[in-house]
């Protein structure tokens, strides 16, 4: 069983997942604890090839690249440790002949100038399904003042085996995320029409600039401190309500969408699940939605002209009908178009009948809908 000692460490290997800038510290004091003076993890995708993922600890400053490639060439310790099985550490001396490696070319050239006499080795072989593939060598070395490194050491050493490998993996999955959501997070602000995402209770996980602008001018909708998504007018939010506990109950499995008026521009909200997996959202759990907001057209594009264009409603009727648009009242409409309240209704009932609605909100949303 790790003593505390060890334990500590094995902690402080995992912690290298959200701390990377902690290896080499980390190294040293797993060197210390082995006895060990030099200690390198180097990630390639074959015994003779070159890293790229290297730590070290111990060595001076340059003393892998003035070697570049051709170490990893003449290494005659991997290259004898591949022979053997995996996430095992040896020694050495047993994988390797010690009088041929006092007459080898990386004994003379880097391992003497550095004081290397003795090593403990073990290869890791990823079992994850990242390209490339990924074979990891954790690499202990002392001087030729000591002895071999011996089996209890080895059987301490062991103890890390599992947790090195481990972290290195979660090491090597978390940058890929982060890269992923630092792509996703790049494309997602570059759009021009705001969109958010959120889970079905309206807990905001991501959302771009343009949908910023449209939070700060407050007319449409507002995230508030708990980032909860909020329509400004109830008839919105309810809608937009109506449209998850379709997707909620499983009713809806495609996009949906509703039309909204705020401050004389219409709006078409488009709703539909979020089905990209390459980045997983903190706190994602049932779901995710993706809510996009398309602007329609403004006051002064949806004309009355426009609207008897499209439907068969006379100019009176037309000109109600643009003024609801534009998010005026009935009897505000009565004011500006100097009537009464009961003929604008009228009109109003009127329009409805021939565009086919049974409610203001239906009509608005299927003028809207025509406009696009």
């Amino acid at each position: 069983m790790p003593d505390e000692r060890c334990s500590e460490l094995i902690y402080r290997i995992y912690n290298t997942v959200n701390a990377p800038d902690t290896w080499q510290e980390v190294l040293a004091d797993v060197a210390t604890d082995l006895g060990a003076s030099h200690f390198f993890i180097a990630a390639r995708a074959s015994v003779d090839a070159q890293p790229f993922a290297f730590i070290e600890h111990g060595f001076s400053h340059g003393h892998f690249d003035q070697y570049h490639q051709h170490y990893y060439k003449v290494d005659v310790w991997t290259k004898a440790l591949a022979q053997h099985e995996p996430n095992q550490f040896r020694s050495s001396h047993e994988v390797y002949d010690d009088r041929a490696f006092l007459n080898s070319e990386i004994y003379h050239d880097f391992a003497r100038p550095a004081d290397i006499r003795h090593g403990l080795g073990c290869l890791l072989v990823s079992g994850d399904s990242f390209d490339p593939p990924m074979m990891t060598e954790l690499a202990l070395m002392r001087g030729g003042d000591q002895k071999h490194f011996d089996e209890s050491e080895k059987r301490r050493a062991q103890h890390y085996v599992s947790h090195f490998e481990q972290a290195l993996q979660l090491g090597r999955q978390m940058q890929q995320l982060t890269a992923q959501q630092r792509a996703f997070a790049g494309l997602f602000a570059a759009q021009t029409q705001p969109a958010l995402i959120c889970d079905y209770h309206l807990r905001v996980y991501e959302h771009n600039h343009a949908l910023d602008g449209l939070a700060q001018n407050g007319e449409l909708l507002g995230i508030g401190c708990e980032r909860k998504l909020t329509f400004v007018d109830e008839r919105n939010q309810s809608q937009l309500e109506a449209c998850i506990a379709g997707f909620r109950m499983a009713t809806f499995n495609s996009a949906e969408s509703f039309s909204v008026v705020a401050g004389g521009v219409g709006y078409r909200v488009k709703v539909s699940p979020w089905l990209y997996t390459g980045v997983h959202l903190p706190g994602q759990q049932q779901g995710a939605l993706l809510v996009q907001i398309q602007p329609l057209r403004t006051a002064t594009q949806l004309s009355p002209g426009l609207i008897m264009c499209w439907t068969a409603l006379s100019a009176a009727e037309a000109e109600v009908v643009a003024h609801l648009c534009e998010g005026t009242g009935l009897a505000q409409i009565a004011e500006l178009r100097k009537v009464s309240l009961g003929t604008v209704r009228q009109q109003l009932k009127s329009a409805m009948h021939k565009v086919g609605c049974h409610s203001q909100a239906q009509l608005i949303a299927r003028i809207l809908t025509l406009s696009v």
